[in-house]
């Protein structure tokens, strides 16, 4: 295996990790549902809020990510977005104010958003036709596991 064929094989690895990262992300609040309302004194209709936010978010940024995908190197991409979900999850669980945990949820819900396609553009740009349903395949179900292990 040569130089080229390792680092599209870590690179791969690499974004699937953080696909199943952001995933967590974002369904882990609905599993602790009772703990993350009794911690940070939520009533119900604000802790809906928080998944809202970052589905919503989510949903709407694939297509100006999708566009920014084609226009912008994948890492660099991929660096601002995982930033951004660091600092969102920051926001989310070190604060006791409902606006700053929304906030939090809505930078994840960005952050969150070109995970998948930047790992299929990843995918056909680097492996052949015949590879890339195989990658895509194992990414989503790396994705679910850890959200099921989480």
């Amino acid at each position: 295996m040569n130089r080229e064929n390792r680092q599209a094989y870590l690179n791969w690895f690499l974004l699937s990790l953080f696909y199943a990262y952001q995933y967590l992300l974002r369904v882990y609040p609905g599993t602790f549902t009772d703990n993350i309302r009794e911690s940070f004194n939520f009533s119900a209709h604000e802790f809906a809020t928080l998944g809202t936010y970052c589905t919503l978010i989510y949903s709407c940024m694939q297509i100006p990510f999708g566009i920014l995908l084609d226009r912008v190197n994948i890492r660099r991409l991929i660096l601002f977005s995982f930033g951004l979900c660091l600092t969102g999850q920051f926001l989310f669980t070190h604060t006791h104010s409902i606006l700053c945990a929304q906030w939090g949820r809505i930078l994840i819900g960005i952050g969150a958003a070109p995970a998948f396609m930047s790992t299929v553009k990843m995918v056909s740009d680097s492996f052949a036709d015949k590879l890339c349903g195989i990658f895509i395949g194992i990414t989503c179900t790396l994705g679910t596991i850890v959200v099921i292990l989480g």
